[in-house]
């Protein structure tokens, strides 16, 4: 049997010291991203725009889910329903949303589909309805109807509860918007905050039921007008059709549900 070198000893705990060397390395370059995580979920803060979107960016790049980052944004479980309206068809979802969404919409959809949003300060209402109960989550200020007709909810933003989605209720409630244009009326306090459904698709639901009530009303009575009125056909078919698609939209979430 051949002597073992004398060297083979020393060369042994080089290989050991290298392995060692190069298990550090890679340790301390795979933990990059869960240091960066950590110090921005920590740096996170619902009243900070730039924060939040820093953080869904960074968990986007780290491969997670829109409902991961919501999540991880907002520490709470976002409801189905949310989802099912943020999967709607672009156009339904504008109607429903606005077409300058508000900050939950922005981190599940833009940012999903890799468009960057820019770190620029809150819409005024999310500011001012933070200010006002920072347990509320904007989601929607509905909209005015045609002819600047005020019905349903318009005026009014729809919001979740931090609260109540943490004891797993998607019950939504209403505060108004000051930055609507629309006086909230005198039988309610300017700042009051109303809950007014078991869910944002029931908020939705009503708020377009009451526009198609109002469309109907004004359509009879502009055809009683020799001059015109200020409602025609087409926006009654706006509005059933909008509703006919949140009801879709419901079945659609109930069937995930189920599921």
């Amino acid at each position: 049997m051949d002597d073992v070198p004398e060297h083979s000893g020393s060369r042994r705990w080089e290989c050991l010291i290298e392995f060692r060397s190069i298990t550090q390395r890679t340790a301390t370059h795979g933990s990059k991203m869960p240091d960066r995580l950590e110090h921005l979920r920590m740096e996170a803060s619902r009243d900070n725009y730039t924060s939040m979107v820093q953080l869904a960016q960074a968990l986007y790049e780290n491969r997670v889910s829109p409902r991961g980052v919501l999540r991880q944004c907002f520490k709470v479980e976002f409801p189905e329903e949310f989802f099912v309206i943020a999967e709607a068809d672009p156009d339904l979802r504008g109607w429903l949303i606005g077409w300058s969404p508000l900050l939950p919409w922005c981190l599940a959809i833009d940012l999903a589909c890799g468009l960057s949003l820019e770190p620029e300060p809150f819409d005024d209402t999310e500011r001012d309805i933070f200010a006002r109960d920072p347990d509320l989550i904007p989601l929607v200020t509905c909209r005015m109807g045609p002819a600047f007709f005020v019905w349903g909810f318009a005026g009014w933003c729809l919001c979740y509860r931090l609260s109540e989605l943490k004891a797993g209720r998607t019950t939504v409630y209403r505060t108004h918007s000051p930055y609507s244009n629309i006086d909230p009326g005198l039988d309610v306090a300017p700042d009051a905050v109303v809950r007014c459904g078991d869910s944002l698709m029931a908020a939705l639901h009503q708020h377009y039921s009451d526009v198609l009530a109002g469309l109907e009303y004004e359509r009879h009575a502009s055809a009683r007008q020799s001059g015109g009125g200020w409602t025609g056909d087409e926006e009654v078919e706006v509005a059933q059709s909008v509703l006919a698609d949140i009801e879709e939209l419901r079945r659609r979430g109930a069937e995930r549900q189920k599921g």
